[in-house]
């Protein structure tokens, strides 16, 4: 007889195997003897990654190199003196920030000098998941008008969507405003198997 069969993993896992090394799921099976057959299951993890801050560290609660899917995870800005905290690099202001495993997060802190000179202003450059984001020169603040370049670069497996003025150039200059923010996003990049 022909019997079909398929497993069905919880939240946080995945399926890897069957007890007979077959990775089809589900499957077609002809019994023609008793049969034992089990499912094999394995969690599914996610890194976290806090690249280095200027002005600042950051550090997480509990800190591994994975987590289980599901898992919670908080982070927290701590100041260096002479400086404060923004945002986190996709633009999010909580701070201490409760984390969610549920993909893999690459994060950091952005700060800001406390002793800024009249008509001086700072640059706060933010980013989704898929990459990072650099300026020349990288100030701690700018003259009113002061030219700056800004750069877009994606993780391997992402690309470069646009910035949140509505350019999508990956490398332009831009001229300093008052509250000159501006957000990075990157999707992943469409792959075949």
């Amino acid at each position: 007889t022909s019997v079909s069969v398929a497993a069905f993993a919880n939240n946080g896992y995945q399926f890897t195997q069957w007890s007979d090394g077959n990775t089809d799921n589900p499957r077609t099976i002809v019994v023609e003897q008793d049969m034992d057959l089990n499912a094999e299951f394995q969690p599914i993890y996610h890194m976290l990654t806090i690249e280095e801050s200027i002005g600042g560290q950051v550090t997480a609660d509990p800190y591994y190199d994975q987590y289980i899917e599901g898992q919670e995870v908080v982070i927290t800005a701590t100041p260096d003196n002479g400086y404060e905290f923004v945002c986190w690099s996709d633009g999010v202001r909580a701070n201490p920030r409760t984390l969610t495993m549920d993909k893999d997060y690459i994060i950091s802190a952005t700060f800001r000098s406390t002793d800024i000179p009249e008509n001086n202003y700072t640059l706060i450059l933010t980013h989704s998941t898929g990459g990072y984001v650099t300026r020349d020169p990288a100030k701690d603040y700018y003259e009113s008008g002061e030219r700056v370049y800004i750069e877009a670069i994606a993780h391997d497996g992402y690309i470069f969507q646009g910035w949140s003025d509505g350019s999508t150039e990956s490398l332009r200059g831009i001229s300093i405003t008052p509250d000159t923010i501006i957000h990075a996003s990157f999707v992943p990049a469409i792959q075949y198997t």
